[in-house]
């Protein structure tokens, strides 16, 4: 709602919407005029590919490595589920999406700095922020299928 005050002179604007009050001294007069403004933000259509360099660039690491990491740990499948298992054959962890991220070890953490690694774009992100601040130490099992 946009809303004009004529308090002596000059006449006093403001702009008023449902979140913000504005204190002012009695108007003499008032004129509100009502208009509504459809704001449409559409979200890219992300795609494995499209995200991918995205990302690398932003947490500055190598997209060949992060791309051949992804392929040994999950054969580029977002929905790819490792499970881990105690000796006696009970799963204790999951390891999950493209990078594998082990939920026992990762989900909190990762949910604690706004990520659900059970979402794609999600896990594809967190991963590069793994291997920034941990390195290729989270892959190691795979190294030898990654290194080579």
């Amino acid at each position: 709602m946009f809303t004009t005050s004529a308090i002596g002179s000059p006449i006093v604007a403001s702009l008023v919407t449902p979140n913000v009050v504005v204190a002012s001294t009695t108007p003499v007069a008032t004129t509100t005029i009502e208009t509504e403004i459809e704001v449409v933000v559409e979200k890219p259509e992300w795609t494995f590919e499209t995200l991918l360099p995205i990302l690398a660039k932003k947490y500055g690491q190598s997209e060949k490595l992060a791309r051949a990491i992804i392929k040994c740990e999950s054969d580029n499948k977002p929905s790819a589920v490792g499970y881990n298992r105690k000796k006696d054959g009970t799963i204790w962890s999951t390891d999950i999406g493209y990078w594998q991220i082990n939920n026992y070890w990762n989900k909190k953490t990762a949910a604690d700095r706004g990520f659900n690694i059970m979402k794609w774009e999600d896990n594809l992100e967190f991963g590069f922020i793994m291997l920034k601040e941990r390195g290729t130490a989270p892959w190691n099992s795979s190294a030898y299928c990654w290194k080579g």
